[in-house]
């Protein structure tokens, strides 16, 4: 029975939207900005317009699997049936990305970044904490809410609030960076470098864990928090350390080879 159930959500299992594909199209929608020579403070400001608007037909229903998944990649879908994935529309999301890039861009210009970061993350703090803790208190919101699109489809308050909570950590990363030993600097620096590959590899291993594994061997798609944290602790660490492989060991050797061909001729 459940693996007729996967199969038949395959069409939005391949076409529909998550991380990867909202990736794609906030990389393409950057890319017009840029050509366009907006600021990123221009960037972030159309993109909170866009977010706020977003909110207007959030959890629409077209009452057309097609047309879900299709507008999915723009807007908050949500079908009564649970069968189209809506799980990062760009009009929503690329607030998250036009913030990086503006706070990249900050960043680059400050001299004294410890200071920097004394100031913007008690700010933050001040922000986060009693949100998330209201939130889980009370069991409503990104936190505590029911659904599964109280996260991906939270307001933009909510996501103000997120990206208060990554300058938080930016902040207690920055401070703990003399009392990591290199070592762990090193690993951290190289998960930076390919992030999009371990990302990737761990977007499929999830796929696949998540629709293949759940739904025909263990007959669900939810699990409790100690196997969600267990196996995505796996996830991650399988993702870097075959990561490592393809950079260090197989691209070098395709490499290579294509080296010794070129020699050849």
């Amino acid at each position: 029975m459940y693996s007729g159930i996967w199969f038949l959500l395959l069409w939005d299992r391949f076409f529909g939207n998550d991380i990867l594909q909202f990736a794609c199209l906030a990389m393409i929608l950057m890319s017009l900005f840029l050509y366009l020579k907006l600021n990123p403070y221009i960037v972030f400001v159309i993109a909170l317009v866009m977010n706020m608007a977003s909110m207007l037909v959030n959890n629409i229903d077209f009452g057309n699997m097609p047309v879900n998944i299709i507008m999915g990649h723009f807007i908050g879908v949500e079908d009564p049936q649970g069968s189209v994935n809506s799980d990062f529309p760009v009009l929503m999301w690329f607030l998250m990305y036009a913030a990086g890039s503006l706070f990249g861009h900050l960043l680059r210009r400050v001299k004294n970044k410890n200071k920097l970061y004394l100031i913007i993350s008690p700010i933050s703090a001040v922000i986060v904490i009693p949100v998330l803790y209201l939130e889980c208190a009370k069991e409503f919101g990104m936190m505590g809410g029911s659904g599964w699109n109280v996260f991906y489809h939270m307001n933009t308050l909510e996501m103000l609030v997120c990206i208060c909570a990554c300058l938080l950590v930016l902040g207690v990363y920055q401070l703990m960076d003399p009392i990591i030993p290199e070592k762990v600097t090193a690993i951290v620096e190289f998960i930076s470098r390919e992030i999009t590959n371990v990302y990737v590899i761990q977007w499929i291993l999830v796929w696949w864990i998540a629709n293949v594994f759940m739904y025909i061997c263990m007959g669900q798609k939810y699990l409790g928090w100690v196997m969600c944290l267990i196996i995505g602790t796996g996830i991650s660490l399988a993702s870097v350390l075959i990561a490592y492989i393809w950079k260090n060991k197989i691209t070098k050797s395709l490499k290579g080879t294509s080296d010794e061909e070129r020699e050849k001729q």
